[in-house]
């Protein structure tokens, strides 16, 4: 059934990229400046209004392109990661590449997710999942700040957020193409 791929791809998801992200944010607020923070800031706050606004009114047509959109973001982090753990590029690039990756790539996912939960959930049931999709969350940033906390090394940091966004992907996958057609 779908919903439990999206309930999965949330924990393990959200368990590796937590154990992360602790150790690899540390780095990046030391390495890149105040002003491209800001910049990123502002450009993932307007990024978000564009790309929400254009769903809003174009969503039944972006969702067929949902699986694109993962497949990309998977491409994204499988060239980025071992490039910024092998020292090939500056912070500064991974961090712009990213963030132009959440703000593109990301929030279409993100608000295919929605469709997908709207196309699969059903009165109580959509509540059961909203419910439960927190509890997951919680119970898995729990797990990854605890192993993060026994002071993963930064190369296996970039590693723990590497499986953990194609992970999610994966399962992500796995739900859309069980899902009900959007007609």
């Amino acid at each position: 059934m779908c919903s439990q791929w999206l309930l999965l791809s949330t924990f393990w998801s959200t368990l590796f990229i937590s154990a992360g992200t602790p150790m690899t944010h540390k780095f990046i607020m030391t390495e890149v400046s105040s002003q491209l923070i800001a910049a990123k800031g502002l450009v993932l706050s307007i990024g978000t209004i564009l790309v929400n606004s254009t769903f809003n009114r174009y969503g039944r047509c972006v969702y067929k392109f949902y699986r694109y959109f993962v497949l990309v973001e998977m491409l994204l982090y499988i060239t980025l990661i071992p490039l910024i753990v092998n020292g090939c590029i500056p912070t500064w690039l991974y961090y712009v590449l990213t963030a132009v990756g959440d703000m593109i790539i990301a929030r279409n996912i993100i608000c295919c997710n929605n469709r997908m939960r709207r196309l699969i959930y059903k009165g109580e049931d959509r509540e059961t999942h909203d419910n439960c999709r927190p509890i997951m969350q919680s119970t898995a940033c729990i797990g990854g700040n605890l192993i993060a906390c026994c002071g993963l090394p930064l190369s296996t940091s970039w590693w723990m957020i590497g499986i953990g966004v194609l992970l999610g992907d994966i399962l992500f996958l796995v739900a859309y193409h069980k899902a009900p057609v959007d007609e």
